[in-house]
């Protein structure tokens, strides 16, 4: 499970699908802008503590000027460029770890020819080993207690809203036997 997720995709996707992989209290963080609206499942989101937020990264100005500040002050990232026939080796280590903080940049334009396809052959994806061990009793107490609260804050709410329609309905019946109360 992820505890972040940075969705990039400037086009209309269902994001339903990527919940799953976040972690309890997880975010899925929009920075590519789609034109229909979300639909989430909402009662993994409340009761896992998920959230989806959006962010903005400025424009072409704003985001020159931040590449023009680093450059001035020498700050660059670091950078490996990799064939695309090396994505696999590249998938694995991101998924072992990502400590050094290196970016990893696929070269396609000598990558995607017909003699590079020919001299890979067929690679398979690499298998990533999914962590299925059972939640241990912390960590279900930990969930349990959240529950615990949500429903108390549910019913919290239930009982705060009845509350205010009955004070509304009273209003109501005031103003319509003539009588107002200041």
């Amino acid at each position: 499970t992820l505890d972040l997720v940075l969705d990039t995709i400037a086009a209309d996707h269902d994001l339903k699908q990527y919940m799953p992989l976040l972690a309890p209290s997880g975010r899925i963080i929009l920075i590519g802008v789609t034109t229909k609206p979300l639909e989430l499942d909402k009662m993994p989101m409340v009761f896992l503590r998920q959230g989806v937020q959006g962010s903005l990264i400025g424009g072409i100005k704003n985001t020159q000027e931040v590449v023009d500040l680093c450059a001035s002050k020498g700050i660059y990232p670091e950078v490996k460029v990799v064939p695309v026939q090396k994505l696999n080796w590249v998938m694995e280590k991101l998924h072992a770890s990502n400590d050094s903080g290196v970016r990893y940049v696929l070269e396609l334009k000598e990558s995607l020819c017909t003699e590079a396809f020919q001299k890979a052959g067929y690679i398979p994806p690499p298998d990533f080993k999914v962590n299925t061990r059972p939640p241990s009793y912390e960590e279900l107490v930990a969930t349990l207690k959240v529950y615990a609260q949500q429903v108390a804050f549910f019913g919290f709410g239930v009982i705060f809203g009845m509350v205010l329609m009955k004070g509304w309905y009273e209003h109501m019946e005031r103003q319509a036997n003539g009588f107002q109360q200041f």
